[in-house]
C-alpha cells in the first residue's frame, strides 16, 4: 500500500480508498483513449482527472494505470 492509500480519512479511510479507485478508473479510461488513438477524448479525461482529484492522487493513478497496461 502506497503512501497515499494509508493516509487517514473519513471513515476509517473509506474515503480514501475510494477517491482512490475512482482515480485509478478514470485514469484506466485516459489510457484506453490514448492507446485507441483519441487524443483529444484522452486530453478531456486528463483534465477532467486532474480537475476532480488531488494531482498526487491522480497522477499515482496514471502510472498505475500505464503499468497495469
Amino acid at each position: 500500500m502506497d503512501a497515499t492509500r494509508s493516509q487517514p480519512h473519513v471513515n476509517g479511510g473509506v474515503a480514501t480508498e475510494a477517491i482512490n479507485e475512482a482515480a485509478l478508473a478514470v485514469a484506466k479510461a485516459w489510457q484506453i483513449l490514448t492507446k485507441a488513438g483519441e487524443e483529444e477524448a484522452a486530453a478531456v479525461i486528463m483534465a477532467a482527472g486532474e480537475k476532480a482529484f488531488d494531482a498526487h492522487v491522480f497522477g499515482e493513478a496514471v502510472v498505475q494505470a500505464v503499468a497495469e497496461a
